[in-house]
């Protein structure tokens, strides 16, 4: 009996064992099934989106288009935005708000340590340069100074550049590192949306001629707020006046002087400064409006093409078109205006045929009108023939800056039609609708001179066009891995908003050359909607947090190089600093700033003087251990380790010395007012008209 019972506890013992080792082992092949699913999942990810970009290129390259072909196309573009964007913006001067005070630490971070991980690429394995990466955009936290987010979309292109890179130069992934590229396009999706809902407010920038009519109406049928979705005010804000000028006034004769000249004849004109962003920001949300087009120029914040920038606070979308087919469908248009103004008048006083005249009459329009347009007012009225290279490369700095970014070319309709549902959320796109069919044209056919006028004009708006090309692929990449590799449906579905909502009312609205049958049979056909709309910006609840890391930097990098200000692994932290904008000011530190972006800068330079501060006593530590260590040993090596440590502790004090003066000085130069314990609560004490608070003076 008792060997019978023992036997049987045996054999139920070995069975409990047995089963054991079948869920350990099975669970190590679904891990093993899982990674290789999305090692599979990534790889084809990356050639489907190849694929689609590929069509784009031109005729003699797309034949031999291989992976190694397409590389050595796209390597000089990849490397101004992992390496040389950083340096041509600081050479420059240009006001990148990415780069600002605001998160100036970040963006120092991640070029720097990019820039670490290409010098010493063989120290590193991809997977450790990955996991470097991560970790580093992991450490960004964009809550710290501001309650309108930045969805980074120049370090969001710029991480995936330096994986795509990696993709066209070995081939596919590993198991690990695709693991790895998930997890940072999902970080870099997550900041993204998180951004989009508490900007609230969709600025689109119409290039004239480039699906900027079909945009407008799309907005309405995803349930977007405007003025008016009227085929006149085309989602134009009447106050802001961003209404195009594409001609100059009076060239024509006595035809200008005998009739004057069309509405579009306003070429030269001073542009104003009235409507800067947070003024504009202040009407759309009064006015309770989430939608609104500029057709004119973007903003230009200090008079000069190297402050101009999109605005902050909204979310920025641009869409990209073909440039000589652009230039051709606007000299259209300007036809078009030009007849129904002065009828068949026009034909004695203006040949179409002739290059001269259009040069003349349409200055910005045959002279790369969306290089002109992206930088500013100043730049949009130089003479013919004054942009360069040097304009170029800060344009595509102005381009990064738009977190969406479309295209009208058919051959990548497919990553447009998938940026709109990720990076939008809109549920209806481009191929539902074209709103302005072909109409009857005032010339059927331009001569020779003129299409040769046309090429002639575009050649940097062509470069520019290929750039903005190659970041909606980096994009497409993006957002496609996070949501069909990661799975990031539910972030997408979070708050009011999911791929297949739009309002009931943008849904049903009648708009005039919608596809219907393509909106019957999209991806969210059939699915509930919601009340609300416009994608993530019409999401009215608080966005899920995105998960940030203060991290330590891998041990080699302090290893091998001194402490920097990028290396610190806390990034400046703020305190005292009201969350709330009251009457244009703000609280910070118990002083009350008349001006927002004034206390943000104190506030910013206090941050930094602190870090620097820290920074110093790394650097002062790690000179001690070099001077014990070559007390110790004294070898060449270390002795001239001491030599530079001594000297980085020295230039860090400079610096740190020369950061804390200059934020007392910010700091006292900004302030009007002090209040009593104003620094005991941020967002409580920060409060208008709260208890214990001195008037402002």
């Amino acid at each position: 009996m008792n060997f019978y019972f023992r036997t049987g506890w045996l054999l139920v013992i070995c069975l409990r064992a047995s089963l054991l080792l079948a869920v350990f082992a099975f669970a190590g092949a679904t891990n093993s099934h899982n990674d290789k699913s999305v090692t599979k999942g990534v790889n084809n990810l990356f050639t489907k989106k190849l694929e689609l970009y590929r069509g784009t290129l031109p005729d003699d390259l797309r034949k031999r288009a291989t992976a190694e072909a397409i590389g050595e196309h796209l390597s000089p573009t990849l490397r101004f935005l992992h390496t040389d964007i950083w340096q041509f913006v600081n050479e420059h001067d240009l006001v990148v708000p990415e780069f600002g005070h605001l998160f100036e630490n970040e963006a120092n971070m991640l070029f720097g340590n990019i820039t670490y991980i290409r010098r010493h690429s063989g120290a590193f394995t991809f997977q450790e340069a990955l996991q470097f990466l991560l970790a580093t955009l992991r450490s960004f936290d964009p809550t710290r100074l501001t309650s309108i987010l930045t969805a980074y979309p120049i370090c969001r292109r710029t991480a995936m550049a330096l994986i795509l890179e990696h993709y066209l130069t070995n081939g596919p992934f590993q198991d690990a590192e695709a693991s790895l590229i998930v997890d940072i396009s999902q970080h870099l999706f997550k900041l993204h949306h998180r951004a989009a809902q508490t900007k609230r407010i969709i600025e689109f920038f119409h290039v004239s001629k480039s699906g900027g009519t079909s945009f407008c109406q799309l907005g309405r049928m995803n349930g977007c707020k405007t003025q008016s979705f009227g085929r006149q005010q085309n989602c134009l804000i009447t106050y802001f006046r961003d209404s195009p000028r594409w001609t100059k006034a009076g060239v024509l004769g006595e035809l200008s002087a005998k009739h004057g000249d069309p509405w579009c004849a306003r070429y030269g004109r001073q542009y104003g400064m009235r409507w800067h962003c947070r003024a504009r920001r202040a009407l759309m949300t009064r006015l309770r409006f989430n939608f609104y087009s500029n057709e004119l120029v973007m903003h230009d914040h200090n008079n000069s093409w190297m402050g101009v920038h999109p605005c902050r606070e909204f979310l920025n979308v641009v869409i990209f078109r073909e440039p000589q087919s652009r230039v051709i469908s606007h000299m259209q248009n300007i036809l078009k205006e030009y007849v129904n103004f002065y009828n068949e008048s026009l034909w004695q006083a203006f040949d179409p045929n002739s290059a001269v005249q259009w040069q003349v009459l349409a200055v910005p329009v045959f002279d790369n009108y969306v290089v002109r347009s992206l930088l500013g007012g100043k730049m949009y009225n130089m003479p013919h023939g004054t942009i360069n290279v040097t304009h170029l490369l800060a344009a595509k700095v102005v381009t990064l800056q738009f977190e969406v970014l479309l295209s009208l070319a058919p051959e990548t309709s497919e990553l447009t039609r998938d940026i709109f549902g990720l990076g939008l959320g809109w549920q209806y796109n481009l191929l539902h609708m074209h709103v302005r069919p072909t109409e009857q044209r005032a010339v059927n056919a331009f001569s020779r001179e003129v299409l040769e006028a046309v090429r002639a004009a575009g050649r940097l708006d062509e470069q520019l066009y290929d750039f903005a090309l190659v970041l909606q692929l980096l994009d497409a990449i993006t957002f496609g891995i996070a949501h069909d590799v990661g799975g990031m449906d539910a972030v997408v579905a979070s708050g009011d908003v999911t791929l297949a909502a739009a309002t009931e009312a943008g849904a049903k609205a009648e708009v005039p050359g919608m596809n219907r049958t393509a909106s019957s049979t999209s991806a969210g056909a059939g699915r509930k909607r919601r009340s609300r709309g416009c994608g993530y910006v019409g999401v009215r609840r608080p966005p899920a947090p995105v998960t940030t890391y203060h991290v330590h930097m891998p041990p080699v990098a302090l290893a091998l190089e001194p402490y920097r200000l990028s290396d610190a692994e806390l990034g400046f932290a703020i305190e005292g600093l009201g969350a709330m904008v009251i009457a244009g000011g703000r609280w910070f530190n118990g002083e009350f700033y008349r001006n927002a972006t004034t206390a943000l800068d104190a506030a910013a330079a206090a941050g930094r003087a602190k870090e620097a501060a820290i920074v110093v006593k790394f650097a002062e530590t790690l000179a001690e251990q070099a001077a014990a260590a070559a007390a110790r040993n004294r070898t060449n090596a270390a002795l001239k380790a001491v030599e530079v440590t001594a000297a980085h502790a020295a230039s860090m004090r400079e610096k740190a010395a020369s950061l804390a003066e200059a934020a007392a000085r910010i700091t006292s130069a900004g302030a009007v007012g002090g209040g009593v314990g104003a620094t005991a609560s941020v967002d409580g004490a920060h409060g208008a008209g709260g208890l214990g608070r001195k008037r402002v003076r």
